[in-house]
């Protein structure tokens, strides 16, 4: 990835100043390059964009307010309970203090609880942190109960795309359509967001993401869908419905359930978990002759609602003066890059 040992050591610094975190990393435009998205002879620094996960974050808020009062809205002055509730029972689950000025740099940072992201990670509650972890982050500090959760978030992000991608492919579609699985249904895509933003991560990104995902290419899901390479880093994958299927069985429980939803008489939902279930779910998935369909329903429908409740939530949380000026700096963004 385009970041040095010296931007990484800097960036580890934010941990200094802030309660004790037991994850942590960077990510967005300011920490993985995209190209050509900011004029190079600005002074204007992108925002950098970070997020912690604490183990209670009504005991993190309540030391953060009295560290760093300054970074939060009035919403602040109600304490740690108002916080802790906009962002997971308003929002989607992470509360966001925005256009925080530290060390010279402007700064945006989220807070999540450990048990949340874990969920999320490992089942796609919201995909609103899981999905920005299927991308090139930079890791801060690592989370010992988190590995195979982020493994397991890869791996289905993996499969995914395979499964909404056509017979043959390029190695950048790939890395295209695994960037663009958490924008699936994204309320912001298309008004706050720059058009060509899942082209742009893809591209600036491709050295993490090979990082991530090349040995996937030789994984489980590879072997299910028969992929084959090809010369000029181009894949064949085989469309059988079998193929499908078993792919389609190992997705997360949040797709399962809502698969299930969508295909079966009677409510499945409950009981995704089983493997026979998921079998199941996956083969009336398949035998509708729509699943690529269903699949991108069944993920806006996991994308939508959290995107909607984090849109609204940051309203609070920002504030309405920070509100305007950061939506404002969104859409400028996305208005220049059209």
């Amino acid at each position: 990835m385009s970041v040095g040992p010296g931007v990484a050591k800097q960036l580890r610094g934010v941990l200094e100043d802030f309660p004790h975190v037991q994850h942590a990393f960077a990510y967005g435009s300011g920490v993985i390059v995209q190209p050509d998205l900011y004029d190079k002879s600005s002074t204007n620094k992108p925002m950098l964009d970070f997020i912690f996960a604490v183990d209670n974050p009504h005991e993190w808020h309540a030391q953060n307010l009295q560290q760093n009062r300054h970074h939060y809205s009035i919403l602040g002055s109600l304490g740690p309970t108002p916080v802790v509730w906009t962002a997971e029972s308003l929002g989607a689950g992470t509360y966001f203090n925005t256009a925080v000025w530290w060390r010279g740099h402007m700064i945006k940072y989220g807070v999540i609880g450990a048990q949340l992201l874990y969920d999320d990670l490992h089942h796609w509650d919201s995909l609103y942190i899981a999905g920005r972890m299927q991308k090139p982050v930079l890791m801060l500090k690592d989370y010992a109960k988190l590995p195979i959760a982020r493994k397991n978030n890869l791996d289905a992000a993996f499969t995914l795309a395979l499964l909404l991608l056509p017979e043959q492919f390029s190695l950048q579609d790939l890395y295209a359509k695994i960037c663009g699985v958490s924008y699936i249904g994204d309320v912001r895509m298309g008004f706050a967001e720059d058009s060509r933003k899942i082209e742009r991560i893809a591209s600036g990104s491709a050295e993490g993401l090979a990082l991530m995902y090349n040995k996937r290419l030789q994984g489980a899901a590879a072997d299910t869908a028969k992929l084959v390479s090809r010369p000029g880093d181009s894949f064949r994958q085989e469309l059988s419905d079998r193929s499908r299927v078993d792919l389609i069985s190992t997705l997360p429980l949040g797709v399962l359930q809502r698969l299930a939803s969508a295909t079966q008489p009677f409510d499945f939902r409950s009981r995704c978990d089983d493997p026979e279930v998921a079998q199941h779910v996956a083969e009336a998935t398949v035998n509708t002759g729509t699943h690529e369909q269903l699949l991108r329903a069944a993920v806006a429908a996991i994308v939508r609602p959290s995107s909607r409740r984090q849109a609204w939530a940051g309203l609070f949380m920002a504030g309405g003066k920070r509100s305007a000026s950061y939506l404002f700096q969104k859409v400028r963004k996305a208005y220049r890059t059209h």
